[in-house]
């Protein structure tokens, strides 16, 4: 039998990892708060002035990871024209038309931001194939294509803004149309984690913003119209939420 001194310093060294890596986790969320809050306080706010570049950084720091895991986890070939709705500069959407020739893309976006898109358009060899419109998704979002994308938009609103947003989308997109969200779904099991720091970020940076169980985001798109087909784990922390239009 091990010694009652031994057990001891066993469990004291076991609850000393625990509460190391607790810290540690803290410390990850707090330096990630840290760091995004000023571009969210300015996206709440509507207030950009000066600190335009500040959000455009944000938002380009979250489009060019997307654009690295999101075109090759979809089957893009089904369509004929994709909006990227908030799509900031156009990387994402630039990465989907390389790897799909038939395809021709809008970006969408405010205007001190989707400004950038058109060069990096012309930089890609794109301009032929792709342009950038400026909008506000929650007025409205260019109309008759047959796919629509959005990369983490939805989980920074609450319900009644996301509706605002799908529900303009609902009105333009084409009977056999899809809707695909790039975001964090959480998941159930030893992945959830993960999922729940994330949802405590956006709780902090956004107004109202949250992260959604596949439920949730079901019921979101069945109250603005559409139907979920499929939900695709890219990884842990990014799933590809496929959607149709509900037939009326």
């Amino acid at each position: 039998m091990p010694s009652p001194n031994r057990s001891g310093l066993k469990s004291a060294t076991r609850n000393g990892l625990l509460k190391r890596r607790k810290r540690r986790r803290r410390n990850r969320f707090l330096r990630t708060r840290n760091i995004l809050r000023p571009a969210r306080q300015i996206d709440r706010c509507r207030d950009i002035g000066d600190k335009g570049p500040v959000l455009c950084r944000f938002q380009e720091i979250a489009n060019a990871y997307a654009s690295t895991i999101i075109p090759s986890a979809y089957d893009f070939g089904q369509f004929k024209q994709l909006v990227n709705v908030g799509g900031g500069h156009g990387r994402l959407i630039a990465c989907i038309l390389k790897q799909n020739s038939q395809l021709t893309g809008v970006v969408s976006d405010l205007p001190h931001v989707v400004n950038g898109a058109t060069a990096i358009f012309e930089q890609e060899g794109l301009s032929d194939r792709a342009k950038a419109e400026c909008g506000d998704f929650f007025q409205s979002v260019p109309a008759d294509a047959d796919g629509y994308i959005m990369s983490h938009i939805i989980h920074d609103w609450s319900d009644s803004k996301s509706l605002e947003i799908l529900k303009n989308i609902r009105k333009v997109i084409r009977p056999n149309g899809k809707l695909l969200l790039a975001e964090t779904v959480i998941l159930p099991g030893p992945n959830a984690i993960n999922s729940t720091l994330m949802d405590l970020n956006m709780l902090v940076m956004t107004p109202g913003g949250r992260e959604r169980t596949q439920s949730e985001y079901e019921t979101l798109l069945a109250q603005a119209g559409f139907t979920l087909v499929n939900v695709i784990t890219v990884s842990p922390m990014a799933s590809i939420i496929e959607a149709a239009p509900t037939a009326h």
